[in-house]
């Protein structure tokens, strides 16, 4: 598998919120320049009904309900429930070399330790850029 094979990568993070309880599940996709995108799924379904979101040969297909959505649908969503992040390349690095060294989950088969790795990386990255701009935002973690 080449780099290019990997690009863009997609990955489901869940962020708990130990008191109060809550839990947050968000989409992730990671391209090759540091850009991120971030779905707030929990908002989203919180907020607009019952959704979901699959990701399929490197494509995102968006449901509420049994129904896909359109793309109109899909690009006002994004828009409200959807937050951008351009790491700084020395934040990005790691977190690509990482990726690059194991591939994509679904073609390469991951150790479960690789994906736990690679979730505490995004949750990091998640407190530090992201939290603050979703819907109904989490205390940040006690340390």
């Amino acid at each position: 598998m080449s780099a290019a094979d990997i690009w863009p990568f997609q990955f489901e993070v869940n962020i708990v919120q130990r008191t109060p309880p809550r839990e947050r599940t968000l989409f992730v996709t990671i391209k090759e320049d540091g850009w991120m995108g971030w779905l707030d799924h929990s908002g989203r379904v919180g907020h607009a009904g019952v959704g979901a979101v699959w990701f399929r040969n490197g494509r995102e297909e968006h449901f509420r309900g049994d129904q896909k959505l359109t793309p109109k649908q899909v690009e006002s969503e994004k828009q409200e429930f959807g937050i951008e992040v351009r790491l700084e390349p020395s934040e990005f690095q790691p977190l690509r070399d990482f990726i690059v060294s194991i591939g994509r989950p679904w073609l390469a088969g991951w150790e479960a330790n690789d994906s736990s790795r690679l979730h505490g990386m995004l949750e990091a990255i998640y407190w530090k850029h992201v939290n603050q701009f979703v819907y109904r935002p989490f205390d940040e973690p006690e340390t």
